[in-house]
């Protein structure tokens, strides 16, 4: 896996996974020229990074809290770079309204969406994005269905649908 930096709206340097961050540039760029906003607040952490995260939570609220809001150290999807949570302006107002199909047309999919609680394990995270690549980013975020659903529908037919860091 290659990871290279990304300089946020606070101008800190986010890391991902190389095609993540072009995809996240090409989508921020094209968002911006449509006068909406996105940036990136998480990317890259390392498993040590992770079990500070982890711990914080336990501390926050004990060990069950933890796990539904927080990956355990060596299970996280930012250990990949192929994550990134954002913050972003939301469409028209609309609080219900959803960015997924922008999203899915870079390669990302809201990897924890609401009422998917029970499938993903993890309470919603609509800030949360995983890249997946452009075909299959379109694929999963048409169907409506989570990453767990797509993966499962799809053993019968293996292949490199999910880019896997190297």
């Amino acid at each position: 896996m290659e990871l290279v930096p990304l300089i946020n709206h606070q101008k800190e340097e986010i890391l991902l996974e190389k095609e993540t961050r072009k995809a996240f540039l090409a989508m921020k760029e094209d968002m911006e020229k449509e006068g909406l906003w996105i940036n990136a607040v998480s990317g890259y952490r390392s498993r040590e990074e992770q079990e500070l995260i982890f711990q914080e939570k336990i501390e926050e609220g004990g060990r069950e809290y933890a796990e539904q809001y927080c990956a355990l150290p060596g299970f996280s999807e930012h250990e990949t770079g192929l994550a990134v949570d954002v913050e972003y302006d939301l469409l028209f107002g609309d609080l219900e309204m959803r960015y997924n199909p922008v999203f899915a047309r870079y390669g990302f999919i809201e990897r924890y969406p609401e009422g998917k609680e029970m499938i993903t394990g993890y309470n919603p995270e609509s800030w949360h994005l995983r890249y997946v690549g452009e075909e299959y980013g379109k694929e999963i975020q048409s169907s409506g269905l989570t990453l767990e659903e797509f993966l499962e529908r799809r053993e019968e037919k293996p292949g490199d649908f999910v880019k896997e860091p190297d």
